[in-house]
C-alpha cells in the first residue's frame, strides 16, 4: 500500500532533523570551546534597529509567551536588509530580547534576498543581529533559552504542525524522543536553529535544541512554534548510544527510499 505523499515529507523532514540534531552535538563535542569569527557582511547587508523594547504581538501569541513564562519587555526590534536596495520590510525580522534570553522571528523570507553568490545564511545573520542586541546591552550569549517562529507561513511546516497538533486551540509539547520533533526541525522553521547554534558552539554556551513547543491558534490561520534550549550535557556518548543513533539514521533513511518507490 502507497504512503500519503504527506507522510513520506515528513518522513524526509525526521530524516533531515536528526541529521541536523546529530551535526550538533557533533559540532558542540568538535568545537565548543572554540571561538569562530562571524563573517564579515557591511558591504551586502545592513541592521535597522528599534528599540520597541516590548513585543507587537496578539493576544494568541502574548497567551502563549505567557505560558511558557518568557517575558514580553525588553527586546530589541531587528530588519536585516540588503545594503542599497530600498526594502519596505526587510529581508528578516526580529526581536531579540537585551538580556539573551529570547529570539522572536517575526518575518523571514530569504526571497527578498537580492544577492545569490555572496548571501549570507539566515543562521548567520541570526546570529550576528543576536550578537549585537546583547554586547551593546551589556549582556551574555550564553543564556538563550527560546527561539520563537510565529506566524508560520511555510506551508510544508503547517503540513507538519497540523499532524502535530490538528486541533485548533491546542498545544502539544514534542521533544527528541518523538519523530515528529525531528520532522519539525528539519522544515524550514526548524533548521536554521541548530545551525546557528552549530556554526558557533561555544558564543552560544553549547546550547542544543531539546523540546518544542506547537501552538494551533484558536480563530487564526497561522500557528507558531517555540523552540527550548539548554546546554548540552559533558558527558561524551557511550559507543552503544553513537551505534543506536547510526541504526536510526539508517533506517529512517531506508524508510524515506522505500516509500518513495511506492508513489
Amino acid at each position: 500500500m502507497a504512503s500519503e505523499p504527506n507522510e513520506i515529507k515528513r518522513a524526509e523532514f525526521a530524516e533531515k532533523g536528526r541529521q541536523l540534531h546529530h551535526d550538533l552535538l557533533e559540532a558542540i563535542r568538535k568545537h565548543g570551546n572554540e571561538f569562530k569569527e562571524f563573517p564579515y557582511h557591511l558591504d551586502r547587508y545592513f541592521f535597522l534597529w528599534d528599540d520597541d523594547d516590548t513585543l507587537a504581538l496578539d493576544d494568541c501569541d502574548l497567551a502563549a509567551f505567557h505560558d511558557a513564562e518568557v517575558p514580553t519587555n525588553g527586546y530589541k526590534f531587528c530588519q536585516v536588509r540588503n545594503l542599497d536596495n530600498d526594502q519596505a520590510q526587510g529581508i528578516y525580522q526580529m526581536y531579540i530580547q537585551k538580556k539573551g534570553e529570547a529570539i522572536v522571528c517575526t518575518d523571514n523570507r530569504s526571497d527578498r534576498d537580492i544577492l545569490t553568490t555572496s548571501r549570507l545564511f539566515f543562521s548567520d545573520l541570526l546570529a550576528i543581529a543576536f550578537q549585537n542586541a546583547v554586547s551593546t546591552s551589556g549582556n551574555s550569549s550564553k543564556n538563550l533559552e527560546t527561539i520563537w517562529r510565529i506566524w508560520v507561513e511555510n506551508l510544508d511546516t503547517r503540513m507538519v504542525i497540523n499532524h502535530i497538533c490538528p486541533i485548533e486551540g491546542t498545544t502539544r509539547d514534542i521533544d527528541t524522543s518523538d519523530d515528529d520533533f525531528f520532522a519539525l526541525l528539519g522544515t524550514v522553521n526548524g533548521k536554521t536553529i541548530p545551525r546557528m547554534l552549530a556554526t558557533y558552539p561555544q558564543y552560544f554556551g553549547r546550547r542544543i535544541v531539546t523540546k518544542a513547543r506547537v501552538i494551533n491558534h484558536r480563530g487564526r490561520q497561522f500557528p507558531s512554534i517555540c523552540w527550548f534550549l539548554k546546554e548540552a550535557p559533558t558527558k561524551e556518548p557511550t559507543k552503544r548510544q553513537q551505534r543506536k543513533h547510526r541504526r536510526e539514521l539508517s533506517k529512517a533513511s531506508r524508510k524515506s527510499m522505500q516509500e518513495s518507490d511506492t508513489i
